[in-house]
């Protein structure tokens, strides 16, 4: 086989690679990875809240077959853009989001992995999800939203 044949057989492999099978990997497997990492690596943050706006993403497919999903947008001062879904619900995301949105400082429980990540997340548009949100502070009692059922207050 002539070696400009080769080359050429060679250089079209690694484009193919380059453009396909890494975007692939990238846009599939990696965030696969990530959410199975952030499941067994949770790590607690405190930021300060500025805002907090109630949302509702919904997803489709080509077939026409689609879910909505409430959730809660989170911005903060110094730890970027979080998502709070777990424990939302149609009766409380309201008064979760006015709990939210009255600011000061909060204690989330997030995945590891993406916290690490967020700021290439950011970048990409995907928020770090919130497993649990617990206002920080002295008190003896603090507001918790999220982790399914245990919205309220309770014992520090």
């Amino acid at each position: 086989m002539d070696r400009r044949v080769l080359r050429g057989r060679v250089v079209a492999a690694l484009l193919l690679v380059v453009f396909l099978v890494v975007p692939a990997l990238f846009l599939h497997v990696g965030p696969i990875t990530l959410k199975s990492y952030d499941a067994g690596h949770q790590i607690k943050i405190v930021c300060s809240v500025s805002s907090a706006e109630s949302s509702t993403d919904s997803s489709y497919s080509s077939r026409g077959v689609g879910a909505s999903t409430l959730g809660i947008a989170i911005k903060t001062e110094d730890c970027g853009p979080l998502a709070l879904r777990w424990g939302v619900t149609g009766a409380n995301i309201e008064q979760t989001t006015r709990r939210l949105d009255a600011g000061g400082r909060w204690c989330f429980t997030v995945g590891r992995g993406s916290y690490e990540l967020r700021d290439l997340l950011h970048r990409v548009r995907q928020a770090v999800f919130v497993r649990e949100a617990t206002r920080c502070g002295d008190a003896a009692a603090v507001d918790r939203v999220g982790g399914g059922s245990r919205i309220g207050a309770i014992p520090t």
